[in-house]
């Protein structure tokens, strides 16, 4: 979704020299289909007076022009007789994004007076006065936080499982092209050809989507939110370079995750210690809880600040990237207390069942990794917008 940076209205100010004004202006909400949208009452003042953005001409008394968004959304609930007789479409570039919903609506004569409305001199002029979708619009950092922690880190995990799903058979083969004497390069290409299927499978779906989407407006699912082709093409290298560097960054992602173990002393896969590492993410899941558990009070002393959007993503993502530490040792101390099981009651079965489960926890955290940030990414998209409600604060 876009943000155009749309001519805001310049409120008249009465003091000595200001020009009288040329437009009265009243921006009100309604709804369709339970959904709010703005409506802007104007009327002009003088012959001459400018045109809100996207209006091609003033509508006469008992006109109105609506979005298209608005019109095909709203036509079911009798949009275009709501306010009058509907008399055109709002432009592209009176718009914050294709999807939007706005009205402009002249009234009819001596519905509108100064009393009711605020003087306007015109449009394009410096001010801070935002409206329709643009008013909730956040800030870059807050919109990049959202992004960084909802998309991206989920997917450099959910990467990071799957290339390290069938690594027992895959350390095996690298241990054997280096006792082999395979060198570091063929290990790394050989790396590259197991993960090249599904990288090669996943560009080939999204290439063609982000082709499209450059020349078709495309309705994102579930959200609503409608993706604008002129947008996009306008960061057209952006769009084509990450569509590019998206299947480099995983394969070398593969190639790190397996570094070769070559060892001159035996043909014995040789293990990597990781205990260390584990321990200390597992250490230090508790403090990005903590993290987590201290923002809906700073939101609700100061309200939702783009300092505290980040801190909430520091926090959501430092817990995403380590609650599967915390489930290794989990099933690591339940594989432990299975074998004391085990060989306390002399049962064979329980017993290398646990030494099997406390030797290789990996495989059980890799597979519950995946539901770990599902339920994480949920608690965060339920959360986030909830808790910093003025509701929700009122109900405290």
């Amino acid at each position: 979704m876009r943000v155009v940076p749309r001519a805001p209205p310049l409120l008249h100010a009465a003091r000595n020299g200001t020009p009288s004004p040329s437009l009265l202006w009243k921006e009100t909400g309604d709804y369709v289909h339970d959904r709010q949208f703005s409506v802007i009452f104007i009327e002009p003042l003088v012959a001459d007076a400018p045109l809100p953005p996207g209006v091609p001409r003033w509508p006469a008394p008992g006109e109105a022009l609506l979005s298209p968004a608005l019109l095909a959304d709203g036509r079911d609930e009798g949009i275009e007789s709501r306010y009058g007789r509907h008399v055109g479409a709002i432009g592209p570039e009176g718009l914050a994004d294709p999807g939007e919903r706005l009205a402009y609506v002249r009234p009819a004569q001596g519905l509108f007076v100064r009393d009711n409305a605020c003087p306007l001199h015109g449009f394009g002029m410096s001010s801070i006065w935002a409206l329709g979708d643009a008013a909730s619009v956040k800030p870059l950092t807050v919109f990049l936080s959202l992004v960084i922690g909802v998309l991206l880190v989920p997917a450099g995990l959910l990467t990071v499982v799957a290339a390290r799903l069938g690594a027992a058979g895959r350390d095996r083969r690298v241990a054997l092209i280096g006792a082999l004497g395979g060198s570091r390069w063929q290990v790394s290409l050989l790396g590259v050809g197991e993960a090249a299927g599904p990288i090669l499978l996943g560009t080939g779906l999204i290439a063609p989507l982000a082709v499209t989407a450059l020349f078709v407006d495309i309705r994102v699912p579930w959200t609503g939110c409608l993706l604008g082709a002129a947008d996009l093409r306008a960061h057209a290298a952006v769009l084509a370079g990450a569509v590019l560097a998206a299947p480099l960054l995983v394969a070398v992602t593969v190639v790190l995750l397996h570094p070769p173990a070559v060892s001159s002393r035996g043909t014995r896969p040789q293990g990597r210690p990781r205990s260390r590492a584990v321990k200390v993410m597992a250490c230090l899941c508790p403090l990005f809880l903590l993290i987590l558990s201290w923002y809906p009070t700073a939101a609700t002393d100061s309200g939702a600040t783009p300092e505290l959007a980040v801190v909430l993503m520091a926090g959501s993502i430092g817990t995403l990237a380590t609650l599967p530490a915390v489930a290794a040792l989990l099933i690591s101390a339940a594989g432990r207390a299975l074998t004391a099981i085990g060989r306390r009651r002399g049962a064979p079965g329980t017993l290398l069942a646990g030494r099997w489960i406390q030797g290789r926890p990996g495989y059980l955290t890799r597979l519950v990794a995946g539901v770990v940030m599902a339920v994480g990414l949920l608690c965060l998209v339920q959360v986030y917008p909830s808790v910093v409600a003025p509701y929700i604060r009122e109900a405290r």
